[in-house]
């Protein structure tokens, strides 16, 4: 069977609306957001194309998938495990017009569905990169700021810190 653009954009991709959330959830680890300087380093790095499927594992506010659809037209989806963020992630897509490129979904990048991806943006810790990565399709294109694997076939600096680039076997 073959996917064309539109068939996998209404296969997966189906609307979220943004929600006012009271609790505050905590998490592990507080999230630095990406400097824009590194997602335009990365993005440029990963060919994007408005063709592709484009994931942000840990998506946090939604910057980089807001800024691949802008410049690159392509497909987003962004996965964030924090209730809060996910829904401040979804109102900044709602917010730059983006709701028919960009998705925004709670849950665990681990337990997600990642099979359709042909390029991915990781800013996790170096376990869950090499975790997620593991999990990626062959052939998807990944970037992932400060942490890598031993695969990753080339870098570019930003400041001092490394934005990595390899693709899954």
């Amino acid at each position: 069977m073959c996917y064309g653009r539109r068939a996998v954009a209404q296969q997966y991709y189906q609307p979220v609306q943004p929600r006012v959330v009271r609790e505050v959830v905590v998490s592990p680890q507080p999230a630095a957001p990406s400097p824009s300087k590194a997602i335009d380093v990365a993005l440029a790095g990963l060919n994007l194309t408005s063709e592709d499927l484009f994931y942000d594992i840990g998506c946090g506010d939604g910057r980089v998938v807001i800024r691949a659809a802008q410049l690159y037209g392509c497909l987003c989806i962004g996965i964030e495990k924090d209730t809060r963020t996910s829904t401040e992630a979804m109102l900044a897509v709602e917010r730059a017009g983006l709701t028919d490129r960009i998705r925004i979904y709670l849950g665990d990048g681990l337990r997600a569905d990642l099979s359709r991806a042909t390029a991915a943006y990781l800013y996790l810790d170096e376990e869950t990169t090499a975790l997620v990565s593991r999990r990626l399709p062959a052939g998807c294109r990944v970037a992932s700021f400060v942490h890598t694997l031993p695969v990753a076939s080339h870098l570019s600096v930003v400041g001092s810190r490394p934005v990595f680039f390899w693709t899954p076997d």
